[in-house]
C-alpha cells in the first residue's frame, strides 16, 4: 500500500470546524486505498480519547506544538513582511525541520497539504505534493473587508485579502494536485490553474431524522465564534424574526459575546451539543442568512439530510446547488425571510417537498464517499 503523509494546520478531531469534518471525513476513506501517516501542528493539548477517534485510521501519527511566543513574534515581525498572517501564524522554522525529519523517515509516496497555511511546511519536500484550497480565503478577507465597520479591521482584512490572492497564486506552482471545495470558490481563485473540485460531503446514514417531536421554530447552527455566523445570528435576530413570535435556538461551539447578548423573548443560546442531531430533529426549520465567508456550509448539507428544510441566501446555495422553491428556499433580504418562514410554518404540503427533495439531493450528490472517491482518483493518478 502507498504511503501518503498528510499536513495539516490543526488536529481533525472533534469536527467543530470545517477545515477538521473535512479532512476527517478524508482521512477515513483515504484510509482504504493508502497508508496514512498523519502530521500536524497544534495549539493545545490532545486528549488520548479524541486522538484515537483519528489515529484508528493512521498507520502513524505526530504532533507539533506552536508556542504562543513564537506565534506572536511572527506576526509582529509580519507586519513589514508580504506572507498571509494566517500563514505567518501557524509556521515556526523549528517545527518545519523537525517535520522534514519525520517525512524523511517515513519516505512518502505522496504529500497531502491541507490549507495554503500550511505550504510552507511542504516547501522544499522531493515528494509529489497536493494541496487542498478547500474555501478561497481571500474571498473570505475581502467580504469580511466589507462587512467591518471599524477602520482598523477593513485595513487588516482588506491587506490580508491581498496577500493571500498573491499567495494563493504563487504556490501552486509546487502542486502536481490541486483541490478546492465548491465551484464558487473555484471561480474566486480565477489566478490558480487546474483546480478540480472536491465538496464536502453528509453521512446520510448518521443525519437521519428519528421524527422527535418538535420544540423550536428555526435553528441556525455553526461554529457561533466565526465571524460570518456571528453576524448572520445577528442578523436572524434582529432584522428576521425580531416581530414575529417563534422559538428560536443558536447552536454551536465558542458562541460570542455579541451572539449571548442577543436579546429576543423565546432564544436559547446553547454553545457545544454533544450530537448536532437532537438540534436538527427538535427544529421545523434551518435559517441561515449568511452574507459573509465562503466555501461550502456543512450545517446545511446536515439539515437537508436530516429533513430540515432550510431557508438560505443566493451566495451559500451557489456552493450547494440545490433548486430553489424545490430542494430549498432563497432569501437575500429580512423581508425575504420572513415571508419563507411563514410558508413553512403554514404550508404544509410546501415544507413537505422541500424536505423529500432535499433528502434526494443529499444521498445522490452529497455522500463523502462518492467526493473522497474523487480525491483517491486524483492522488493516485500523480503516483503511479
Amino acid at each position: 500500500m502507498k504511503k501518503l503523509v498528510v499536513l495539516s494546520s490543526r488536529f481533525p478531531y472533534p469536527l467543530e470546524k470545517g477545515d477538521k469534518l473535512r479532512l476527517y471525513h478524508q482521512i477515513k476513506h483515504l484510509s482504504k486505498h493508502f497508508e496514512i501517516h498523519l502530521i500536524c501542528t497544534i495549539e493545545s493539548d490532545i486528549l488520548q480519547g479524541v486522538a484515537r477517534e483519528v489515529t484508528k485510521y493512521c498507520a502513524s501519527y505526530n504532533y507539533f506544538k506552536i508556542s504562543r511566543s513564537s506565534q506572536a513574534m511572527g506576526l509582529a515581525l509580519n507586519v513589514f513582511g508580504r506572507l498571509p498572517y494566517q500563514v505567518k501564524y501557524f509556521y515556526d522554522k523549528k517545527i518545519k525541520e523537525e517535520l522534514h525529519k519525520e517525512i524523511s523517515n517515513i519516505q512518502p509516496d505522496v504529500i497531502y497539504c491541507q490549507l495554503a497555511r500550511m505550504a510552507p511546511y511542504s516547501n522544499g519536500l522531493k515528494y509529489p505534493l497536493v494541496i487542498d484550497y478547500m474555501d478561497a480565503f481571500s474571498l473570505i478577507m475581502s467580504r469580511q473587508q466589507k462587512a467591518s465597520n471599524r477602520f482598523y479591521k477593513r485595513w487588516f482584512y482588506k491587506s490580508e485579502a491581498k496577500r493571500l490572492k498573491r499567495y494563493e497564486k504563487l504556490i501552486q506552482q509546487f502542486y502536481s494536485v490541486k483541490t478546492i471545495i465548491s465551484e464558487q470558490d473555484k471561480s474566486a481563485l480565477d489566478d490558480v490553474s487546474d483546480l478540480h473540485v472536491i465538496s464536502n460531503g453528509v453521512d446520510c446514514e448518521y443525519f437521519k431524522s428519528n421524527k422527535i417531536e418538535k420544540e423550536y421554530d428555526i435553528l441556525f447552527a455553526g461554529n457561533m465564534g466565526y465571524k460570518p455566523n456571528i453576524l448572520a445570528a445577528k442578523f436572524l435576530i434582529n432584522e428576521v424574526v425580531d416581530d414575529i413570535p417563534l422559538k428560536v435556538i443558536v447552536a454551536g461551539v465558542r458562541p460570542a459575546k455579541e451572539v449571548m447578548q442577543l436579546k429576543y423573548d423565546d432564544l436559547t443560546v446553547t454553545g457545544w451539543i454533544d450530537n448536532m442531531r437532537e438540534a436538527y430533529d427538535k427544529s421545523r426549520i434551518f435559517v441561515a442568512p449568511i452574507f459573509q465567508g465562503a466555501g461550502q456550509q456543512n450545517k446545511i448539507l446536515q439539515a437537508m439530510a436530516m429533513g430540515v428544510p432550510c431557508i438560505t441566501t443566493s451566495q451559500v446555495n451557489n456552493a450547494i446547488g440545490a433548486i430553489d422553491g424545490k430542494e430549498v428556499l432563497i432569501a437575500d433580504d429580512a423581508a425575504t425571510f420572513k415571508r419563507h418562514i411563514k410558508e413553512l410554518l403554514n404550508n404544509q404540503e410546501l415544507t413537505e417537498k422541500i424536505i423529500k427533495n432535499a433528502r434526494k439531493l443529499m444521498e445522490s450528490k452529497y455522500s463523502w464517499e462518492t467526493q473522497n472517491d474523487k480525491l483517491v482518483s486524483l492522488i493516485a493518478g500523480i503516483i503511479e
